[in-house]
């Protein structure tokens, strides 16, 4: 790593070492398990390995959710072109649009490059990773939660998320203390363990 490289990751280390996650409640724990389509993204996230950033958006007529799209998909395409630099590894980038937003899913597929899932009012997301509107949510290699940030610190306009980013790389605390699966939903959005 040259000494440039090593001056711009001075500030991000600094935010990194006086920051804490945005709500230690639940850090290192697992959402319930949730599908779309009959997929199961975050277990196929943990399978690969990958630091996860999810995004809980609903679409319709929403600015701000425009704009996140379009700061998340610039942020992914920087840290591909910084890989080197970065060595973040496997990063899966991901949108949750709200069941009642379902019409105005094409305001933000077509602005990034990962994927956008729409949740259906009979097998809700947002419950099963305890999350709301403009929330942004970090999980680590082992899908253990990192940091859930809320509006305005989801504000992508702000260091938070990549701060969250760093602590998924580079913090191995969640991976040890994963030991069970937690409880799934079913279709009918009840908790089963």
């Amino acid at each position: 790593m040259t000494a440039s490289h090593m001056l711009l990751l001075v500030p991000f280390a600094l935010a990194l070492l006086l920051s804490k996650p945005a709500e230690s409640a639940g850090v290192c724990q697992r959402p319930r398990p949730w599908t779309v389509n009959g997929m199961d993204p975050m277990a196929q996230a943990r399978a690969d390995k990958q630091i996860v950033v999810l995004a809980l958006m609903e679409a319709r007529a929403c600015g701000i959710c425009v704009r996140q799209a379009k700061a998340m998909e610039s942020l992914l395409t920087m840290l591909r072109q910084r890989e080197r630099s970065y060595q973040l590894g496997n990063l899966s980038f991901m949108i949750v649009n709200h069941h009642m937003a379902a019409g105005s899913i094409r305001f933000i597929e077509g602005r990034v490059s990962f994927p956008v899932y729409q949740e259906n009012a009979n097998k809700q997301i947002w419950p099963a990773v305890d999350g709301a509107k403009d929330d942004i949510i970090v999980y680590d290699r082992c899908g253990g939660l990192v940091s859930h940030l809320k509006w305005p610190k989801s504000d992508l306009t702000k260091p938070h998320l990549w701060q969250a980013i760093q602590r998924a790389k580079w913090s191995k605390a969640c991976c040890k203390q994963q030991t069970t699966e937690p409880p799934t939903i079913s279709d009918g959005g009840k908790v089963e363990p």
